[in-house]
């Protein structure tokens, strides 16, 4: 195939072959490999990746498609936390020397507030503007939370919003979220459409007022967002 059709013909060929049901059975171990971890459990690897089945020269071009024909199928182009971004945007995880971000189409960040580090966020998020296709490209900022701190998701904000402004301007689609999930199997309990926040926020924004009305509807959920105005609060004396 390789010898005798054009790229543009070799391509369409990839597109078939990367169909739903040729996805779907592979898409855990694809996320997982993509953030750099090699889950054996989760099955094999597609067979048309593999150098022992395709040469390696289809093999690379059929990785490359992936990027294109998964990113509107599966969820599998996933960060789930800050570090795991160098793997899924320039990790040559395959082997195959397809360089992430000259073809990635989409990206989940996943950041739990919880436990990021966030003198650390600021640089984690400026590795996004390597992407080369931008005006092509989707990214799904998820904020998470196990304990629900306002400030401290205020905190986030400062880091994230300007990222996500920067990036809208050079034509990325931008999506930002928060919800609160839970410890055991990260349910959520919670959530929230922070779209409007990447135009409108700002550091004196009053914003918690409408958020707090939201939360208190709810049950089941941790509450400690009700004890940050108090004078003596301390993170550390809260725990869930």
């Amino acid at each position: 195939m390789h010898a005798s059709l054009p790229r543009e013909l070799r391509d369409l060929i990839y597109s078939h072959i990367w169909d739903k049901e040729y996805l779907e059975p592979c898409a855990k171990r694809m996320c997982a490999a993509l953030q750099g971890m090699n889950y054996d459990s989760c099955g094999p690897l597609p067979h048309i990746i593999e150098p022992t089945h395709a040469n390696p020269i289809v093999a690379r071009e059929a990785l490359e498609a992936y990027y294109h024909c998964a990113a509107g199928v599966v969820d599998v182009f996933v960060a789930e936390q800050p570090p795991r971004l160098p793997s899924l945007l320039y990790g040559d995880v395959f082997g195959l020397g397809v360089k992430p971000t000259a073809h990635l189409k989409k990206l989940r960040l996943e950041v739990l507030l919880d436990s990021v580090h966030m003198d650390r966020l600021a640089a984690d998020l400026n590795q996004l503007f390597d992407i080369v296709h931008k005006k092509n490209f989707t990214l799904h900022v998820l904020l998470q939370s196990h304990r629900i701190r306002l400030k401290l998701l205020d905190e986030a904000f400062a880091i994230v919003v300007p990222v996500c402004r920067a990036l809208r301007a050079q034509g990325v689609r931008v999506r930002l979220d928060w919800v609160a999930v839970t410890h055991a199997g990260m349910d959520t309990s919670a959530e929230y459409p922070f779209d409007y926040m990447i135009d409108a926020w700002h550091p004196d924004m009053a914003w918690k007022e409408r958020m707090m009305d939201y939360l208190d509807e709810l049950c089941s959920i941790d509450r400690e967002y009700e004890h940050e105005l108090k004078e003596d609060y301390d993170p550390s004396d809260y725990f869930i």
